[in-house]
């Protein structure tokens, strides 16, 4: 069963702790090559609770879910949910658990030209 995920102010986020993670990070980003994006992925800890910052395997699921709450004419209300599936150990999901933070190197999603997609469309 699903339940809906906890409800806290935007104020009483440890914003810090992430800007801090992600400036620490902008070197590793900039020496890599072009395409690259790193995930990353900051626990809501202060500063001084943060255990660190790893490496960390990308989670095959999310660790909250959209889902539609409600629709009717011209509305559509969401709600985000935990999944409450376990938690794969040496993930984003389970270092964040365990109180660090977790980058997982990936590369971008990129529009390609040199794929021969002519005759689509009646083109």
């Amino acid at each position: 069963m699903r339940r809906p995920a906890a409800r806290v102010r935007d104020a009483e986020r440890n914003w810090a702790t992430a800007a801090r993670v992600a400036l620490d990070l902008l070197p590793r980003l900039t020496a890599a090559p072009t395409e690259s994006v790193l995930n990353v992925n900051s626990p809501d800890l202060p500063l001084g609770r943060l255990r660190g910052v790893r490496q960390a395997t990308l989670a095959t699921f999310g660790q909250v879910q959209m889902t539609v709450a409600e629709s009717g004419h011209g509305f559509v209300r969401t709600s985000l949910e935990e999944p409450g599936q376990a938690v794969q150990p040496g993930t984003d999901l389970a270092l964040l658990a365990d109180g660090y933070a977790s980058v997982t190197a990936v590369r971008a999603v990129t529009e390609v030209a040199d794929v021969d997609l002519s005759g689509l469309d009646g083109e």
